[in-house]
């Protein structure tokens, strides 16, 4: 799994100047499986015309499922909402 992830990160950066969606990273701040200061350097080191990361302090490794899902579901929908092409 974790030559994967590594790979798939790779595939991301040489990718990155193409990539022309915007993007949103939900960033747990109590993750048992994922570093979030990994991930924040992931986030900080991905370039692309617009992105943002929202911290859940409290939440786990998968928001949909945590204790905080409502404000994690709310924040992921009201992003989608304001990113969709009407």
């Amino acid at each position: 799994l974790f030559t994967s992830v590594e790979a798939a990160i790779r595939d991301t950066f040489s990718r990155q100047e193409e990539y022309r969606y915007p993007v949103r990273f939900l960033i747990p701040g109590n993750d048992q499986l994922v570093d979030q200061s990994m991930t924040r350097k992931f986030f900080d080191q991905f370039h692309c015309a617009k992105k943002d990361a929202v911290d859940f302090v409290e939440s786990k490794h998968e928001g949909m499922n945590d204790l905080q899902k409502e404000k994690f579901l709310g924040t992921l929908s009201e992003w989608i909402s304001m990113n969709s092409q009407v």
